[in-house]
């Protein structure tokens, strides 16, 4: 029986142990107070300040320093308690705190039941601080410590999370709960929400307890909507770069992609800029710079997505635009990029604005074989200024004496672009002007070529000479002589030059009105027959008239179903041109018109319209004020959406060069487009909102709905 009887007391020995390691602990405790102040120098106190016996041998001393003055407190040991630490902490902290100087730490748990709401924004933003070194804290008196390895939670299936919400103070060697600590409202509960705990032995069932409770749970959900609010921010500067990058046709990233190194590209160069003025990209930065996040949304697949997301969004504007206008057009030209691959230009046009969309659809001809088969009541018009430049093609191949003429404008200009020292020549004799090379696709080089000739020949035929006398090479010295001799001295050669240049001046005066924005079908009319009628002043047949007439024959045609809604004068001769305008309209017995409701209209609104000369367009803004003319309306809607040129295609080309230049010539066709949407379209760029952006660009991915909602 004696056996099995159960100590109630401790023993002489394990009372000598116990208060052994009550020793050890009160030894390891000294000095404590050092940890977070500030140890002034030793100074030695008068007699009325401190009156020393053999009961007080011990002085501590603290100083607080601020800007102005310092200020020291002295105690005594005997006004300590029989735990040290935790009395000098707790003294400290009230010095602290009633110093008006004092700038806490947020980031210190000591500090966290004073913090104001804007302390406590930054806080949810930044989170808390861990020192990753302190793996293990000091023991106990019961030899028991905190471990790092608390801050990891083992699920039942032997996965691990991270308890992000726990947090060590090596200060008070105690735990806490940041999101119960910093966010809850009203009475808290728990150590780890007030005091901290520090019973290591029985942390692990408390830490389970604690996260599964309800206000713990409450408390977490305020702590991430703060986050994800801090995340949002992060995504809009975001936006905001690729937004500028894409406007202004700039390349996002270089050979390297990571911060603060040489050729990082001008995304991460604008990060990094943005770092030093803004608080929410600082942190961010800081954040990725300090291995605290893997998440960082800069890399190139988020900048693809963002680009894309852009693009997609103005092409959803445009599109709505084009529904509501029911009526549009498609202009379509073809030219080769950097990397030597076929691109297409599609532009679409309506009557309420005019904007440009940028994208890649096959070939001319299929499409437009496709276009024709879906709808065989659309138009298919010709570019007024390629016609242009065929006929003076056609012109130029008309004779053999055209031919040679171009041929020795040609010779001219390269006996002088193969040399830089005899461009520089031709240079010093020329003023104000300078050769161009004849080119079979702009519009514009014939008269280009020839002007500088025109003016400047006997310039240019010294130029020459000189460079006959100065070439030591016999067939380029030759070539300039016979050039500067023969041609420039030919009697049919100056005069050839004198007629091509009235001629192409005067087509190019019509190439440069069809090229812009709001040309008509009406204006391009009468505008080809007042050249028709110039060229007749030289001859009365012509290859110009006949090419002339040919290429733009399409257009009498368009004259003869809208040529009465041309201006306001022409609706009094409305007889059968609305039938005609009906019957072009019409399919499968069906026309978006009543030619008879059509011709009422317009008679009536002979009698309304205010005056005599009046466009197509202004007749259609009168006709918007009165409900109405609904026919006549349809009419010149469908009359306005015709285009004359593919102008506005042929400026789209110079943002695909600025886009997919040499060193950007691997760029994708999905990146391309969005690009040149982009950068075409800046005024619908404007005004997309970024909140509809962030909001698609969470929607495409649960990891990011998990953390952004």
């Amino acid at each position: 029986m004696s056996s099995n009887r159960i100590r109630k007391y401790e023993s002489g020995h394990q009372k000598r142990q116990k208060r052994q390691r009550r020793e050890e602990f009160r030894q390891s405790q000294r000095g404590s107070l050092g940890k977070f102040v500030i140890k002034g120098p030793q100074v030695t106190p008068s007699d009325n300040q401190i009156q020393e016996t053999g009961n007080h041998p011990n002085i501590v001393e603290i100083e607080i320093e601020s800007e102005n003055n310092s200020e020291q407190v002295f105690d005594n040991t005997n006004d300590l308690d029989s735990s040290p630490a935790a009395a000098n902490i707790d003294d400290a902290t009230t010095s602290n705190i009633g110093d008006s100087s004092f700038q806490p730490d947020i980031f210190d748990p000591r500090y966290w039941d004073s913090l104001n709401s804007k302390q406590i924004d930054i806080l949810a933003e930044k989170g808390s601080k861990r020192d990753l070194l302190i793996q293990k804290g000091p023991k106990d008196r019961f030899l028991r410590r905190f471990s790092a390895r608390f801050y990891t939670r083992i699920l039942s299936n032997g996965e691990e999370c991270d308890r992000d919400w726990l947090v060590y103070s090596k200060e008070l060697d105690r735990v806490y709960c940041f999101s119960c600590k910093v966010f809850a409202k009203g009475h808290r509960k728990g150590q780890l929400a007030n005091d901290g705990f520090n019973d290591w032995t029985h942390l692990s069932e408390r830490l389970k307890e604690h996260e599964t409770s309800v206000d713990h749970v409450i408390n977490m959900t305020t702590w991430y909507e703060l986050q994800k609010k801090h995340w949002r921010k992060v995504l809009f500067r975001i936006v905001a770069i690729v937004k500028f990058l894409g406007k202004h046709n700039l390349a996002f990233h270089d050979h390297n992609c990571k911060l603060y190194e040489d050729s990082n590209g001008n995304f991460l160069g604008l990060i990094e800029m943005l770092a030093e003025f803004d608080p929410v990209i600082e942190e961010h930065v800081r954040r990725i710079t300090n291995n605290e996040t893997q998440v960082h949304y800069l890399g190139p697949q988020v900048q693809n997505e963002l680009i894309y997301l852009l693009g997609s969004a103005i092409n959803s504007k445009i599109i709505k635009k084009i529904k509501q206008a029911k009526y549009f057009s498609v202009i379509l030209d073809c030219t080769p990029d950097a990397s030597h691959q076929e691109q297409m230009s599609l532009i679409i046009r309506y009557v309420d604005s005019s904007s440009n969309h940028v994208c890649i659809e096959g070939s001319f001809m299929r499409f437009l074989e496709k276009l024709l088969d879906i709808n065989p009541r659309a138009f298919y018009s010709a570019c007024g200024c390629h016609s242009l430049n065929l006929t003076l093609c056609d012109m130029a191949k008309s004779c053999a004496k055209a031919k040679d003429f171009f041929g020795i404008i040609q010779r001219i200009y390269m006996t002088f672009a193969k040399s830089t020292k005899k461009w520089q020549i031709l240079k010093d004799n020329l003023t104000g002007l300078t050769l161009k090379s004849v080119s079979a696709t702009r519009w514009e080089s014939r008269i280009d070529s020839v002007k500088t000739i025109r003016f400047q020949c006997a310039n240019i035929r010294e130029a020459l000479l000189q460079v006959s006398d100065s070439d030591n090479d016999p067939v380029a010295s030759s070539e300039a002589k016979s050039l500067a001799n023969n041609e420039l001295g030919d009697f049919k050669f100056l005069v050839a030059i004198v007629i091509w240049y009235e001629i192409l001046y005067a087509v190019n005066v019509v190439s440069k009105d069809l090229q812009l924005k709001d040309m008509l079908i009406d204006v391009v009319i009468e505008k080809v027959q007042d050249l028709i009628s110039f060229f007749k002043q030289y001859r009365e047949t012509d290859q110009a008239i006949a090419s002339l007439t040919r290429r733009f024959e399409q257009y009498q045609g368009y004259e003869k179903i809208f040529g009465f809604l041309f201006t306001s004068s022409a609706l009094r001769s409305l007889d059968k041109k609305s039938h005609y305008l009906e019957t072009a309209l019409k399919r499968d017995g069906q026309s978006d018109i009543d030619a008879n409701d059509l011709f009422v209209e317009l008679s009536f609104l002979q009698n309304f319209i205010p005056q005599e000369n009046m466009g197509p367009l202004d007749i259609l803004n009168f006709l918007k004020q009165h409900d109405y003319f609904l026919n006549a309306t349809i009419a010149y809607r469908v009359l306005l959406t015709i285009p004359v040129t593919v102008a506005s295609a042929e400026r789209s080309f110079s943002k695909l060069k600025l886009l997919k230049s040499y060193l950007r010539s691997t760029m994708t066709q999905e990146r391309l487009n969005s690009l040149a949407t982009i950068a075409i379209e800046s005024e619908i760029l404007e005004k997309i909102d970024y909140e509809y952006i962030i909001e698609d660009f969470i929607s495409k991915n649960i990891h990011k709905i998990m953390l952004f909602k």
